[in-house]
């Protein structure tokens, strides 16, 4: 395995209020909003994928053998409840603009709400 490359995510659990790295699986890019394990009982959460980056085996964030794997992408169901993150979430995160999508389903949300 000498050289070997891998790639990490971050994940934004907003329940949590935490940003956790994860090993990606494939298909899964920033933005999306994914389903993971957590904890000890590896209890299923939501997140949103913040960035994906690529590391050698020596420089990894987080230990490779205990990091857990993005179990898929969540259904519609389950990310409906998060379309609106508030901005106390999207102001702890660097990286912002890879979020700007939430934005357009406020908007939609507002155009369409019912109240």
């Amino acid at each position: 395995m000498f050289g070997s490359s891998y790639f990490y995510s971050r994940v934004l659990l907003p329940e949590q209020g935490q940003v956790l790295y994860y090993r990606p699986r494939r298909g899964v890019m920033n933005g999306d909003t994914v389903i993971v394990p957590y904890g000890k009982n590896n209890v299923e959460m939501v997140g949103i994928v913040i960035d994906t980056s690529k590391y050698k085996k020596w420089n990894v964030p987080f230990p490779i053998e205990r990091t857990k794997f993005i179990k898929r992408k969540a259904y519609f169901s389950e990310r409906y409840k998060y379309r609106k993150l508030s901005k106390q979430y999207r102001n702890s995160i660097p990286k912002v603009d890879e979020l700007a999508w939430i934005d357009e389903l406020e908007f939609f949300d507002a155009i369409f709400d019912d109240s």
